[in-house]
């Protein structure tokens, strides 16, 4: 995120998961190195900058380059308006 934040100027969260939710957390931080909080504040972090492009009428989502370099949206992400 970049934003090092000190301890008081946190705010403590409490979430429930479901276990799917939370072993795929888990997996994720195993292959990233990152605890659950870290990922959960990234999570954060990216659906408030979706929502500021949504805002600004922009398409979130996941594209790939095909063969001739077109760029083309392969996923849009939804329920973020």
């Amino acid at each position: 995120m970049g934003n090092i934040m000190a301890k008081k100027d946190k705010v403590r969260l409490t979430l429930d998961l479901s276990e799917a939710i939370n072993k795929q957390l888990e997996d994720i931080g195993d292959e990233t190195g990152k605890t659950k909080s870290e990922l959960m504040r990234l999570a954060i972090d990216f659906l408030l900058r979706a929502q500021d492009a949504r805002h600004d009428s922009m398409t979130v989502g996941a594209w790939k380059e095909d063969k001739d370099n077109r760029v083309r949206i392969e996923r849009e992400f939804v329920g973020l308006s």
